[in-house]
């Protein structure tokens, strides 16, 4: 909570509304409450801006809902984090420029693919989750933040990322799809 006091609050009025909107703007997910004292009354600004946040923000919460260690759907999941986020149903229901997948099921997804790669997470079955032994062990270290740079110490994440980067590194079209020379000509 910020606080602050000023001869008129018309005057800060905008210079609140600037700062606030930048916070806002570079930490969506800051919720802020500014109070703001003219002399005479007390004024309470809120900042309640929530973005749809990005699969490494989803990673730790994920993996906190599946510590029960029960079986858990995925579409389950996602209506759950939805709920912890406190999506509104357009924020839900925004798409993928594809048009194809909401754009907050398929962060969920991929916090789960990441978490899976690290031996946190298992599929039991197709469109399931359930927490490891591994998994379990991590959240009794309490961690702040789960993010890819959290995933590094796991040996099965950093294979997974170095054959990724090694799929991609082709340099030239003849690496990708062999020599075609003896065609030509």
């Amino acid at each position: 909570m910020f606080f602050a006091s000023y001869p008129a609050v018309s005057r800060c009025a905008s210079v609140w509304f600037v700062i606030i909107s930048t916070l806002t703007e570079y930490l969506p997910n800051l919720n802020l409450d500014f109070l703001v004292y003219d002399g005479t009354k007390l004024f309470s600004i809120s900042t309640m801006a929530m973005a749809i946040p990005d699969f490494q923000k989803i990673m730790l919460p994920l993996l906190q809902y599946a510590s029960d260690e029960q079986e858990h759907s995925l579409r389950e999941a996602i209506e759950a984090l939805a709920d912890e986020f406190k999506l509104s149903n357009e924020e839900r229901k925004e798409l993928l420029p594809s048009g194809q997948q909401a754009i907050f099921d398929n962060r969920v997804g991929w916090a789960k693919t990441y978490l899976k790669k690290a031996g946190l997470l298992e599929a039991p079955k197709r469109g399931f989750l359930k927490i490891t032994e591994r998994g379990a062990k991590v959240l009794n270290q309490a961690p702040l933040v789960i993010n890819l740079e959290f995933l590094e110490q796991f040996p099965e994440y950093v294979q997974f990322k170095n054959a990724k980067k090694s799929s991609h590194s082709s340099n030239s079209i003849v690496d990708e799809f062999g020599d075609f020379s003896e065609f030509l000509f």
